[in-house]
């Protein structure tokens, strides 16, 4: 339950939040369209009829929450000369990424890689000594793509984007995988020029 609150999360939410992910794969995957009482009777059938499923999600985020703990009590402890942006962007990187609704926002088929990309915060960090002019020039070639993205998002108020901007979003977290801990692989080849292309 630390962890959980070090990342602003109660246990009820959490598990919530990963009862939704899966009703929401269950719902693409049948291809209907739920009212929120036939979503409901989803979710209540997903807790006693899939426990395993449940069970499995929940521990996975569980593990992305203790490496986002570690993430911020890192972030705590960094007192490097120049380092306060870094801090300041790897905060708020973890905010986006890891948080109430989490598991339900990137998905069932990419809790893999929200567990990789809080990795990449966490392998950020810790290379972070006698790197931090590397990791500013890495912080400058990222901006540029959120700020678009960030324009771009509020476009569409009230989380009503097209599924084709929040794959970009997704995409621009790879990109910082490529950017700042490109030893832990990304999914797909991206780069900050391609990404702008694409945001227009």
């Amino acid at each position: 339950q630390l962890g959980l609150s070090m990342v602003g999360l109660g246990v009820e939410a959490f598990l919530d939040d990963a009862i939704t992910a899966i009703a929401d794969r269950v719902i693409q995957q049948h291809g209907s369209s739920r009212s929120l009482t036939e979503f409901e009777v989803l979710c209540q059938a997903v807790r006693t009829k899939s426990p395993m499923e449940l069970i499995d999600l929940a521990n996975q985020g569980l593990a992305i929450v203790d490496i986002a703990r570690q993430v911020v009590e890192m972030l705590e402890r960094l007192r490097a000369p120049g380092a306060v942006s870094i801090r300041t962007d790897a905060h708020d990187h973890l905010d986006r990424l890891v948080g109430p609704g989490m598991l339900a926002k990137v998905g069932m088929e990419r809790v893999d890689d929200l567990e990789r990309w809080v990795n990449g915060i966490h392998y950020r960090l810790q290379q972070l000594a006698g790197r931090v002019e590397r990791d500013l020039a890495g912080m400058r070639e990222v901006a540029p793509v959120e700020r678009r993205f960030a324009e771009r998002l509020a476009e569409h108020p009230n989380g009503s984007e097209p599924d084709t901007l929040q794959e970009l979003g997704f995409m621009i977290e790879e990109l910082r995988v490529a950017v700042f801990a490109q030893e832990l692989g990304v999914a797909q080849q991206v780069s900050a020029v391609r990404l702008l292309r694409q945001l227009e």
